[in-house]
């Protein structure tokens, strides 16, 4: 099963949502902060789309912002996995933060109108879909002119010191060679100036710019965080080579290099990301 299965991301949704969402999500405020200041307001309600929104990480802090700010808005949370947008909706008839729609959509291909959102979000979402391109396109199209688009992408390797990427080559480090996955399709936009260039390649771009930006997160669950990270349909992906005998002498080994990494199994894993944040004017 690919790792653009919804059914493999749905199956991931409650772990994602327990442990990852809050990770992933602390790299937003920046994303929101710059993004609204560059939205022009002055025609409300104020339409926001947030693509492969997950669990709601964005999508509820992009709605606690614009409410905090006064500012009317329609919000409309997209996402391939109906799982994932099950628990968004619950979070929001607790919180009544006022999302209006809950849209189960294909980012390559988005049903909404050209022209339709004042501002498009997308935070480590469409870099992990199976056509980039087609994702991109269709944030733009949706986007009106002048409207801002704003995505997230982790950043290179080598900018995330004890972060993800650490854990990553401790995993990688316990497969044997033959069966240790290549480099993901989106390894090249991990470069700042690969990722504004491939954003940039399919057009309508009146503006683009770059952040790096960086967040630490403390998982006080190792045990929890290896059993997730084991379930993200990437790790799931990557591991299928494995017979069952290889897979849980992968889990052993994978699990104590991580406790090592973090100084021990009851210890917290402290990770320290950096991502690159892109805002797109579009023409």
């Amino acid at each position: 099963m690919s790792i653009h299965s919804s059914d493999l991301w749905s199956n991931h949704s409650s772990l994602y949502d327990q442990v990852f969402s809050k990770y992933t999500g602390s790299f937003l405020n920046q994303m929101i902060k710059i993004s609204l200041q560059k939205l022009d307001t002055s025609s409300e309600p104020v339409k926001v789309l947030d693509i492969a929104c997950g669990t709601g990480a964005g999508t509820l802090k992009i709605a606690k912002a614009l409410k905090k700010k006064d500012i009317d808005a329609e919000i409309t949370a997209s996402d391939y996995s109906e799982e994932m947008l099950e628990r968004l909706k619950e979070k929001n008839d607790v919180l009544q933060l006022g999302i209006s729609s809950f849209d189960q959509q294909n980012g390559m291909d988005l049903s909404y109108q050209d022209d339709s959102f004042d501002l498009v979000y997308s935070s480590f979402g469409i870099f992990l879909f199976e056509d980039r391109i087609a994702g991109w396109k269709e944030a733009l199209r949706v986007l009106k002119p002048g409207g801002i688009f704003a995505t997230t992408v982790w950043a290179a390797v080598d900018l995330n010191g004890k972060g993800m990427s650490d854990v990553s080559r401790l995993v990688a480090g316990t497969l044997e060679e033959s069966k240790r996955p290549g480099p993901p399709p989106f390894y090249q936009i991990l470069v700042a100036d690969n990722l504004v260039e491939e954003i940039k390649s399919v057009g309508g771009v009146k503006d683009i710019q770059v952040y790096e930006i960086h967040a630490t997160h403390v998982f006080e669950d190792i045990a929890l965080f290896f059993r997730t990270m084991k379930q993200n349909p990437i790790y799931v992906d990557a591991l299928k080579v494995l017979t069952e005998e290889e897979e849980q002498q992968f889990d052993r080994d994978a699990f104590k290099n991580i406790c090592d990494f973090a100084g021990g199994e009851d210890e917290p894993l402290v990770l320290r990301g950096c991502a690159n944040l892109v805002i797109v004017t579009k023409e």
